[in-house]
């Protein structure tokens, strides 16, 4: 420590990478796929059922059969509905699809974590979308359907650019507003592999995300991973949006994290974060804690080293991404 003293500390950093794998389109279902070609997972009956009925969400129609090839569509015989799978299909065909951005998009993001020298020009300043969810915007004049895909920044925690809220009656929403259409024509696959690493680079953990990165799932996935026989509970964890983590962590009075320092990496800390956030600054800033400082007043572990590992991590992605749970080594480590 800078004061001279010596102390144990055990840090881990925690990161999420995009190794997508087929799974079953019903949130938070985690039954496997009986055929990687299939949308639903057959063990539940009701799952099942959703395979032969109409894609469009809030739609209970059968599927039709494509008067041309005589196939099956995914889509029931509503006009719109038919226009809204063709889109689909449009998409796919353009090789824009929602897994490609994802995985792009996380892999820049990971790499934008590292020094400069280390990357090259063109990804140095990227700043790549995050995950966000699919509709179809439907003109009711020309009857045209088109696919919208948002793009969002990952940045975490609070963004600078976000507006500030003004009165209800001026932001809200027109009620005459009509509902976007979601549909699930395509196979869901996971969100991400949530990677536990020591900041030496030996991976500790992981846990799979199956919709969502939300900092509840990873507040359980901790918890569960050192409450094993024999874990040692680290004294610090690292994560990107560990200010919203340490927030649920007051809010639901989580005993596990009595004691254990909740830092933001450095880079996300520095360039990421709304520097006006003072609940941010004064308990995620990993310079508020001396046993984390090197003598010179550097930080003594590498706060990046999850995304480090990603990068590496990620290579995996193409081999992986048609695999069954049980095909993946990773998943039973």
């Amino acid at each position: 420590m800078p004061d001279g003293t010596l102390a144990r500390t055990e840090v881990v950093v925690t990161d999420g990478v995009t190794i997508g794998r087929p799974c079953c389109g019903v949130p938070q279902c985690k039954n496997p796929l009986e055929n990687n070609h299939h949308r639903f997972c057959s063990v539940d009956p009701d799952h099942k059922k959703l395979e032969t009925t109409c894609a469009i969400e809030g739609c209970n129609c059968p599927v039709t059969r494509d008067s041309k090839s005589g196939k099956y569509r995914k889509a029931c015989d509503d006009p719109v509905h038919v226009k809204m799978e063709g889109a689909n299909v449009e998409s796919l065909c353009s090789g824009k699809s929602k897994t490609q951005c994802q995985k792009v998009a996380k892999l820049d993001n990971a790499m934008s974590s590292l020094d400069p020298p280390q990357l090259p020009a063109d990804l140095t300043v990227a700043l790549p979308i995050q995950d966000g969810d699919e509709w179809y915007k439907h003109d009711a004049q020309t009857g045209a359907v088109c696919l919208v895909r948002p793009a969002v920044m990952t940045s975490t925690g609070v963004l600078d650019t976000q507006p500030e809220m003004s009165h209800p009656a001026v932001d809200c929403e027109s009620k005459d507003t009509p509902p976007k259409l979601k549909a699930i024509f395509r196979r869901q696959r996971t969100n991400n592999e949530q990677l536990v690493v020591r900041p030496c680079g030996v991976i500790n953990g992981h846990g799979t995300m199956y919709h969502h990165e939300t900092v509840s799932n990873v507040l359980i996935m901790i918890e569960q991973l050192y409450s094993l026989p024999r874990a040692r509970k680290p004294q610090h964890l690292i994560y990107d949006s560990n200010c919203n983590a340490l927030r649920e962590v007051l809010n639901q009075c989580i005993k596990f994290f009595d004691g254990m320092g909740m830092c933001i990496d450095a880079f996300h800390h520095k360039n990421k974060h709304k520097a006006s956030d003072t609940f941010c600054r004064d308990r995620c800033d990993m310079k508020a804690y001396p046993e984390l400082l090197d003598d010179n007043g550097k930080y003594y572990f590498n706060s990046s080293i999850a995304k480090q590992t990603n990068v590496w991590f990620g290579a995996f992605h193409n081999i992986c991404r048609e695999m069954t749970p049980a095909s993946i080594p990773i998943t039973h480590t």
